[in-house]
């Protein structure tokens, strides 16, 4: 279900792109963007919480959708079940400070070698009824049939803190815990990890659980009109809005004049130069034809920059990008 929106767009960009603003050319329209609009930050700066609010309008999205059960519904379209959560391949590592967590976008996890160490915890686990799928080699799902009782954190938050801190609490805690050593146990035995080894690289020796649900996943209302996303959390409140998907690698020659979110791909979304020609030069130039009504540029972490079509005449303004 869509709510008539403005024709505004939203464009996700990751925190290191704002880092290097201050180098970018004056001309730019990525900088146009950020130096003659508005700013503000939003209340919540949780990467998956900035990508929900941009598609539903919910600040704590997350609270409502929770990220296992949306993701699932990008990754394998049908229903969640009760008490999938996401159970992301990493890194364990002992230090001085206890163990760190070293998280799956770093340790190149191949498709064929996802699918074998996650084979190994289904065959495993099979008989308690406990289910593993693979979305994606760097996520990972299980269904126990219940959701653990308490929050949760992402692989890349849990990264760099006290992980017995960030484990869940509650009754279900010890249970999880101990399905957590065995998951290890069984990982450590395996001729994927023996390679890693041999190579120096980190092993896959653990798994680490979040965004699950208490409840059944409700009906999403959606602001925008069209998702442009690999993101599986942008897909996956798309699908539950029923409103469009394109992927984010190129956009149309005429884009649409709705509203819309952009999310461009992990791999080109650092690379200022593509999001230039790819995204921001096409939507300023629809902006100024008056096909759309305004573009927002989004970081991870909540900062929010908005460009309207009157702001966009205001060059006098000083550069906004030294500050990001």
């Amino acid at each position: 279900m869509t709510v008539q929106q403005e024709a505004i767009w939203t464009v996700i960009l990751p925190d290191e792109i704002l880092a290097s603003a201050g180098s970018w050319p004056r001309r730019w329209s990525l900088s146009k963007m950020i130096d003659r609009g508005g700013s503000r930050q939003l209340n919540s700066g949780r990467p998956y919480d900035v990508v929900g609010w941009a598609v539903t309008g919910h600040v704590a999205a997350t609270a409502a959708w929770a990220p296992a059960p949306v993701c699932w519904v990008a990754d394998f379209s049908n229903e969640p079940p009760l008490g999938a959560m996401r159970i992301d391949p990493v890194h364990l590592a002992a230090g001085p400070r206890g163990l760190t967590l070293i998280p799956p976008g770093q340790l190149d996890i191949g498709e064929a070698e996802a699918q074998r160490l996650s084979g190994a915890l289904a065959d495993a686990l099979r008989d308690r009824a406990i289910g593993i799928r693979v979305g994606a080699p760097d996520r990972w799902y299980m269904s126990l049939g219940y959701a653990p009782d308490g929050p949760w954190r992402t692989p890349d938050d849990a990264a760099g803190r006290n992980l017995l801190e960030c484990l869940p609490g509650g009754d279900d805690s010890a249970a999880l815990r101990n399905l957590l050593n065995e998951i290890q146990m069984v990982l450590h035995q395996q001729a994927d990890n023996e390679a890693r080894r041999d190579r120096g690289r980190p092993e896959i020796n653990s798994v680490w659980p979040w965004g699950w649900a208490q409840r059944p996943v409700p009906r999403v209302g959606s602001v925008v009109e069209q998702v442009y996303a690999e993101h599986p959390y942008a897909l996956g409140l798309a699908r539950l809005a029923d409103i469009p998907t394109r992927g984010a690698g190129v956009p149309e020659k005429d884009l649409p004049a709705a509203a819309a979110v952009v999310v461009p791909p992990t791999g080109r979304a650092a690379d200022p130069e593509w999001l230039e020609t790819g995204w921001c030069r096409p939507l300023l130039r629809a902006l100024a034809r008056g096909r759309i009504q305004g573009v927002r540029l989004v970081s991870e972490s909540g900062r929010i920059f908005e460009l309207s079509r009157k702001d966009r005449r205001r060059f006098w303004r000083r550069s906004r990008r030294s500050l990001g």
